[in-house]
């Protein structure tokens, strides 16, 4: 399906690139990651738009951030993350939606894969009824000594496709992890 570019269409576009571009220079207060998939096969001609995910974080001093990401399959959007974040050394503290990491990454670090469009491990359930592409809103707090990461939090996870704050808050969720090398050992 051919889109037209429309003026507003162009203004945002040219707006989002000239944000990126900005803020891809060393020591800027932001970062935007805008990912495209395309899929293509036999019996089709060329590639075909498949979803897009973006993600805005404002570094608001050293220990604050904002973060908020988004996808978008066909004309559908949807809110992925929006939350206030604490972070120091040995310590971060998240309020608004969230999504569990996977690991000792972060949910966007699962996003990022220029091969396969779609990681088995975002949507295998972790446990009964708990996956990752579950969202939580509430608060998360995460606390890591060398090898070893405590995480803890208290979430509502029945979230509408743009609601950020929470409800109900029904959800008690805790995590330890420890990771030799490679390996990362953990329990939910």
């Amino acid at each position: 399906m051919f889109t037209a570019v429309t003026p507003l269409r162009g203004i945002v576009a040219g707006l989002l690139v000239t944000l990126a571009v900005s803020g891809s220079a060393q020591g800027s207060p932001y970062r935007l990651i805008q990912e495209t998939y395309f899929n293509g096969g036999s019996g089709q001609r060329g590639m075909r738009h498949n979803a897009d995910w973006s993600e805005l974080k404002f570094d608001l001093n050293r220990h604050w951030h904002a973060v908020y990401s988004e996808n978008q399959y066909g004309g559908e959007i949807e809110t992925d993350e929006a939350y206030l974040q604490f972070e120091n050394a040995s310590s971060s503290l998240r309020l608004g939606r969230t999504r569990s990491g996977f690991g000792f990454g972060s949910w966007s670090d699962l996003w990022y894969s220029p091969v396969v469009s779609a990681p088995i491990c975002r949507f295998m359930p972790l446990a009964d009824g708990m996956g990752l592409m579950d969202a939580g809103s509430g608060a998360e707090l995460t606390i890591w000594k060398g090898d070893v990461q405590a995480e803890l939090g208290i979430l509502d996870r029945e979230l509408g496709e743009h609601e950020t704050m929470p409800r109900h808050m029904d959800q008690l969720r805790g995590r330890l992890q420890v990771h030799k090398g490679d390996l990362i050992v953990g329990f939910n």
